[in-house]
């Protein structure tokens, strides 16, 4: 393995921990931790909550920058190898049309608190579809199965190639 391969292999790998830590955390956060703090009596357990939401915003916040970064320069590092398909870069742009749209969706202070209620499983499907937290971790969740699309569709097109 040389030098490059082996810096692409942590770069990947910081890819995929970020993508975790905003996906995997938003939904621990939106399925366990938010409908327990938000169900349980008097005021300081919702000041709690919303004390949570906002340091995993910031948390998930640097992840997203983290994704971001790595995700262009595995792009970039995707998009030079000869024989990549134009199928992969329609999955590749969907992917990141998606992560950005996603992104948007929380980018404001206080979003991952923003129409959620305190039930935990059809909280979360009520959430995926009124709120932008949940929306932002279901769209979370496509970009996760497209990355595996992509990764078989740049697969294939080097096994052709």
């Amino acid at each position: 393995m040389d030098v490059w391969s082996l810096v692409l292999l942590v770069i990947r790998t910081i890819h995929a921990v970020a993508a975790a830590i905003w996906v995997g955390g938003g939904i621990v956060l939106l399925v366990a931790i938010m409908p327990a703090l938000l169900k349980a009596e008097g005021g300081r357990p919702a000041r709690l909550a919303a004390g949570m939401a906002a340091r995993f915003g910031r948390v998930a916040g640097g992840a997203i920058g983290v994704f971001v970064i790595t995700g262009g320069i595995l792009a970039f590092e995707r998009l030079a190898q000869p024989g990549v398909t134009p199928a992969y870069g329609v999955v590749l742009g969907i992917k990141v049309a998606l992560s950005f749209l996603a992104f948007g969706l929380v980018w404001q202070k206080g979003a991952w608190l923003e129409g959620w209620e305190s039930k935990p499983i059809t909280g979360l499907i009520k959430s995926a579809r009124t709120s932008r937290s949940g929306m932002a971790v279901v769209i979370g969740l496509a970009i996760y199965f497209i990355s595996v699309l992509a990764q078989y569709i740049f697969e294939q097109s080097l096994l052709q190639g």
